[in-house]
This record gives C-alpha cells, structure tokens and sequence, in this order.
C-alpha cells in the first residue's frame, strides 16, 4: 500500500492545512480540531506552504504554495470556488537569471516572505512575490555563498538568518546583524542555520545550526549551547519553543533542549527511520511534521492526527 507523504504543515489556532502527496496527486487537507474535514486538488510539484494574515477565517487570509523552482499557487480558505490562482517565481530556480532553488516561506506579522538559497527574499504583495533582499546585485558566484533559512520579528524589525549571519530590515533599509558561532572543523556547505524561534517570556531568540543551539537577547552576544548527549551534526535541523522549551530535531528523532544537554523525547508511533522534518508550536500545541504522519503534543500528552487514505 502507497503511504501518505506529508510535504508541509501550517496551523493557526484550533485550525490547520497539510500539503500531502500520493502516487503523484498532491492534496491540500484542512484540519479543524485535530481531524481532516476537507481536501483540495493542487498542482504537482508544490513543496513549501505559508500563510498571510493571522486567522484562516479572515476573509483576507491565504494559503500559499510553491516549487522548489518557482511555480506558486494560491488559496483562500474563506472563497467558495474550487480552484485558486498560480504565480511564478522568474528568478528561482537554476540556468541563466535563475539565482536559486527556494527554501520555503515564513510569514512575520500577517505578511509572507519566500526564502532562498541564493540569498533571495521575496515578499507576497498580494498577486506575486516581489524581491526584497539586499544581495539582488550580487554577483552570482556570491549569491551561491547565501542561504536563507528562516525569519521573525523581533525588537520591532524583521530578523532575517542568512546562512551564518542575522541581518535586519526596518521596512526600509537593511543592516547586517550578529555573525552566528560554528565550528570551523565542518565543511563550507554546512556551516549556516536553517531555524529561528521566539521565546516572548524570556525574550529571547534560539536558532537551529551545525553546532548545536544558539540563544541571543537584545544587546548580548550570541551564546553557543554545546550540549551533550547527541554527537551527531544538526545541519537542516529545525527547532521551535513551546510554552517557554526548546524542542530541536536532527531530521531523525525530536530532543528537549535541558540546560546543558539534549534529552530525547519518545513519540507514540514515531520511528527514527520515518524521521522529523517540521516543527510548529502554537498555543494549543506542538506539531510535529514526519514522513508519513503528523503529532501534537499538549496537555502533557502525544496525539498522532489522522491522515485520510483516499486522497481523491
């Protein structure tokens, strides 16, 4: 039997989307309390998903997708027609004026930005994606040397991680933030972060990188967690704070972040070998993104959501 693949997850409130895929159909399924309670065809090849807007039951709100190379789709949770809209991406993907592959969305205060690995950063202005970053005239030899990963609000700017360095927009003008530690042992490729979360109650920011995990507050240096317990090298980890713990995965198994070290945390039904690809906390919960299957742990317990097996 063909297993569900779960491609990408976003949740806001008691209410969520999945990006699925099975024998090459894609899906977009919409949970409401923790069950699937629609589905909607989408075209091939979507792989990242975001949002704009805060609340899926504004009318204002959107869910959007998009290719590794560029090819975008649009859907409004509150519209009553079957399909939504496409949008292309020009400069993703590879060849000639193509500066990279995309790396996903993250969405700051209602508004979405599209990440990528040639430094891009695209900002959705309600039709397309239009292009932000600072590194636009960069040769492309120099382009290559950039990832970005991930971004936030934080101290009223936006926070952008861009490979091992934070750089920050106002709305107007960029300015190059805090260099990220790493061990210079690692090869070239690995040495950039691909996380970033807030935790409000301590105000503070912890970033996923090659070395473990990093913890910066306002006008203090970033300071390197070198934790003990797990030997192995995080490279795309991703990592999320849920009511004020850390939770990080190596893309295999989740881990608490405990003072100095890691602790392991066992999920029902999760193996190693599906691993641990996405990670989302919100008040109702941690989610947790597998191959195959998806979690949420609250109330002191874990809960595996169901995934339908007929995605026609």
């Amino acid at each position: 039997m063909v297993a569900t693949n779960v491609q990408s997850m976003l949740f806001r409130g008691n209410e969520g989307y999945v990006l699925v895929t099975k024998s090459k159909k894609y899906r977009l399924i919409k949970f409401e309390n923790g069950k699937p309670v629609g589905i909607h065809s989408v075209p091939s090849g979507m792989w990242f998903m975001g949002a704009i807007g805060t609340d899926f039951r504004d009318e204002n709100s959107a869910v959007l997708l998009v290719s590794q190379r560029g090819s975008g789709y649009v859907w409004k949770p509150t519209q009553k027609a079957k399909k939504g809209g496409r949008f292309n991406v020009e400069t993703a993907g590879t060849g000639p004026g193509k500066r990279g592959y995309l790396n996903g969305w993250t969405t700051i205060e209602g508004t979405a930005y599209l990440l990528g690995s040639g430094g891009q950063i695209y900002r959705w202005t309600g039709s397309c994606c239009e292009s932000i970053d600072p590194f636009v005239n960069l040769s492309r030899e120099k382009q290559r040397e950039l990832d970005v990963w991930a971004g936030i609000g934080f101290e009223g700017t936006n926070v952008f991680v861009v490979s091992r360095q934070l750089w920050k927009c106002d709305g107007t003008s960029w300015s190059e933030g805090v260099t990220l530690p790493v061990d210079e042992a690692l090869p070239e490729g690995q040495q950039f972060y691909s996380s970033i979360s807030l935790d409000p109650q301590q105000n503070t920011l912890f970033l996923a990188g090659p070395s473990g995990v990093v913890s910066i507050q306002p006008s203090t240096p970033p300071t390197l967690l070198k934790v003990s317990g797990h030997d192995g090298i995080f490279g795309l980890a991703v990592l999320a704070v849920y009511q004020g713990q850390v939770y990080v995965t190596d893309n295999y198994a989740l881990f608490k972040v405990e003072g100095n070290a890691f602790r392991k945390i066992d999920i029902p039904g999760h193996t190693e070998r599906e691993g641990i690809y996405m990670l989302q906390a919100i008040l109702d919960g941690l989610y947790v993104g597998c191959k195959h299957s998806l979690h949420r742990y609250c109330d002191d317990n874990w809960h595996m959501l169901p995934l339908p097996n007929d995605l026609s």
